[in-house]
């Protein structure tokens, strides 16, 4: 590679996600629900009020109790002493999964959101956060959708005000249908005998008491819906269609004019403050799971965690290389990905966390640009003295043109960026401080919410070639067509073109090869590992 060829490296969250850091959407959300629910549990004068006076209740207790410990102490038995347990379910599932794909290997170690919440309530309110959120004309919409249950996104949204209330429905009607008794079977006050026949009723196979019945009912929900979780994971893309609601994207997640926002100011004040929340907490979030990571503990070096990379995707970039007859091709040949994956130039890290700068820690040169802001910036700019001051920035990209009243404006990522004063990147054409430069992206899904920066680069007229490490053969798939979205037909087509002869950038992509797994235990007995 010419020394006159700048090494542009751009990331995202699947470059996160090689550390074994759970930085994704989904895991965030099970964040904020559990957030939610602890928030319920231990604020609600409701829950306080019924385990209080309910002489019915599954949970029996010393008659000795003073009735005003009665709450502490269910609290502590069926609650605060069961985070441990439930921790320890996920984790031996988690085990298990990783067994079926990684024999021999160790498990990076996991937190189940709950422990991680507790890491954050010492210094942060969050859970209270959680709850304020879910309470917002954002938070209203979002996980109406995100949860598709009615029942349990009712139970969420308990009504922690009026406990005389709910104790009068609690003790007289017998109706699983009726909220109350409902809400007490999903926190674990009562037994019910549950229809699974029924689609208006809560479908679960388990009873257990407190925690350990909503935790149930909650992970099992998200195991019979994980298509859905994933579509609503695409937060820029939904809040594009909240905001512009597109057509196309109306019918994408299959929702109907009642089910988006009806805009004036109270509603209009409602979504920003969710959005100002949401970034809060992902802030947060985000923190606690990654400001104690060790690269070189997980990994011996922050050199050996890129030359993984390599390796797991170097038979396919040579395979693809040799059948186009370009075994030579810049940034192609071998050698030349390590290369700069170990030194690039240039991070556009489009991630919120700093684990790219704690894998490049000492290389001074490298210069990182944080694209939508960052957990732990320097310094935090924010025009409102009573807003919520993060720097991260989730917004969506209007790469339709759909018609937005201008008070809709400042939910556009751009315009976010720019109020948040975070790091910007454009190459401008007439550029003269770079001659060419090479573009490798992994971790990046190319979706059109970004399409401002990776358009700019994919068109530049500098640009040499450009390589993109995908995950698996879908995600090449979906990579090439959201890439084919951004781009007009002449300027992918001639992308596409390769050949020794060709004039002009090249996009080439390689995918990580499936590793060889090792023998399962049971089938290494009587072996050993010694030289033959």
């Amino acid at each position: 590679m010419s020394n006159e060829t700048q090494k542009i490296l751009l990331i995202g969250n699947g470059f996160d996600l090689r550390t074994g850091v759970k930085t994704t959407f989904r895991e965030f959300f099970r964040f904020v629900i559990y957030g939610i629910i602890w928030h319920n549990y231990l604020k609600s004068e409701v829950l306080r009020t019924i385990i209080t006076n309910d002489n019915n209740l599954k949970f029996k207790l010393d008659s000795e109790v003073p009735r005003e410990e009665l709450f502490q102490k269910y609290f502590d038995e069926k609650i605060n002493n069961k985070i441990q347990v439930i921790a320890n379910i996920q984790k031996e599932k988690e085990k298990i999964e990783w067994e079926k794909e990684h024999h021999g290997e160790n498990l990076l170690p996991s937190k189940h959101p709950l422990e991680i919440l507790l890491e954050i309530e010492k210094e942060e309110a969050i859970s209270e956060w959680c709850r304020k959120l879910i309470e917002t004309e954002f938070g209203q919409k979002f996980f109406k959708h995100l949860l598709k249950s009615p029942y349990l996104e009712e139970a969420l949204r308990i009504d922690l005000s009026n406990p005389s209330e709910w104790l009068l429905g609690y003790n007289v009607d017998n109706n699983l249908k009726d909220k109350f008794l409902r809400w007490s079977v999903i926190y674990g006050l009562k037994e019910a005998i549950v229809d699974t026949k029924e689609d208006d009723c809560i479908s679960f196979d388990y009873l257990g008491e407190g925690l350990e019945t909503i935790t149930h009912i909650y992970e099992s929900h998200l195991e019979k819906n994980l298509n859905n979780i994933s579509l609503w994971s695409d937060v820029e893309t939904v809040i594009e269609l909240l905001i512009t609601k597109d057509e196309k994207l109306k019918t994408k997640y299959n929702v109907k004019n009642d089910d988006l926002p009806i805009w004036n100011d109270e509603t209009l004040k409602s979504f920003s403050e969710g959005l100002d929340i949401f970034e809060f907490i992902l802030t947060n979030y985000l923190k606690a799971i990654t400001d104690k990571l060790d690269i070189e503990e997980r990994f011996g070096s922050a050199s050996d965690f890129l030359e993984s990379i390599y390796k797991a995707h170097e038979d396919s970039m040579l395979m693809r290389c040799t059948l186009r007859s370009l075994p030579n091709a810049p940034l192609m040949k071998q050698g030349d990905l390590l290369e700069f994956l170990k030194n690039p130039d240039m991070v556009i890290n489009y991630n919120y966390t700093d684990i790219a700068k704690k894998i490049y820690k000492g290389k001074k040169d490298i210069k990182h640009v944080h694209i939508n802001g960052q957990i732990n910036p320097e310094l935090i700019f924010n025009p409102s003295k009573e807003g919520l001051k993060t720097n991260i920035v989730i917004g969506y990209t209007n790469h339709n043109n759909n018609d937005v009243p201008k008070e809709l404006y400042h939910f556009e990522k751009s315009c976010r960026r720019i109020v948040k004063n975070t790091e910007y990147f454009r190459l401008k054409p007439d550029n003269n401080t770079v001659l060419t430069f090479d573009l490798l992206i992994i971790g990046h899904s190319c979706c059109t919410a970004d399409s401002d920066i990776i358009g700019n680069l994919l068109t530049h007229k500098k640009l040499h070639n450009a390589l993109i490490l995908c995950h698996t053969k879908d995600d090449l798939i979906s990579i090439n067509n959201n890439i084919k979205h951004i781009l007009d037909p002449e300027t992918y087509g001639n992308l596409m073109t390769h050949g020794p002869n060709k004039v002009g950038p090249s996009l080439f992509f390689a995918v990580e090869q499936p590793k060889q797994n090792k023998e399962p235990p049971e089938e290494r007995k009587g072996q050993t590992d010694e030289p033959q």
